[in-house]
């Protein structure tokens, strides 16, 4: 089970993620309600209650966004760790001569994976600095941010792959 992030204030703790989702379910409820309660008068309370509607989709939509980056940054983080070990194990100043282009394979690979890295926490930023213009995205699209990772992270798989099978024939 994953670490659920608490906060401790005084004596009591609270769970933050458990805390964000009970607001978010209050807050649909209440835009429920309201899309109710409107019917009633439309014509002197639509406006105002659009604008409210609104930005509590903001806030839900905020809520959701935030919650992808975290993932997204754990995995981040867990991945450059892996790649660090990758570079102390596989890419040293001289590489067997066997595997020296599967070495090369795997620095390139390397690359295009920090790259993405870095694209990927560029974006993430900007869905915590929160401008309008990110509130307005659907969460959908942080989503497909985290994914854009998989495909160097899987060419370094496979470059790593290749490096140890050039190592283990030597």
């Amino acid at each position: 089970m994953a670490k659920q992030l608490k906060l401790k204030w005084g004596d009591k703790e609270f769970d933050l993620q458990e805390t964000a989702d009970r607001l978010v379910q209050w807050i649909t409820k209440f835009m429920q309600v309201g899309d109710i309660a409107i019917q009633y008068d439309p014509v002197h309370a639509a406006l105002p209650w659009a604008g409210v509607r609104f930005i509590l989709l903001l806030v839900v939509g905020q809520q959701e966004k935030l919650a992808a980056a975290i993932v997204g940054m754990e995995r981040v983080s867990v991945l450059i760790g892996r790649c660090a070990i990758y570079e102390q194990l596989y890419l040293t100043d001289d590489p067997p001569k066997n595997a020296k282009e599967a070495t090369e394979n795997l620095r390139q690979a390397l690359l295009s994976l920090y790259t993405a890295i870095l694209l990927a926490l560029c974006r993430f930023i900007r869905v915590f600095q929160g401008n309008l213009i990110d509130k307005l995205k659907i969460p959908e699209s942080t989503l497909a941010e985290i994914s854009a990772i998989d495909e160097p992270e899987s060419a370094v798989n496979s470059a790593v792959a290749a490096v140890e099978n050039c190592c283990t024939r030597i």
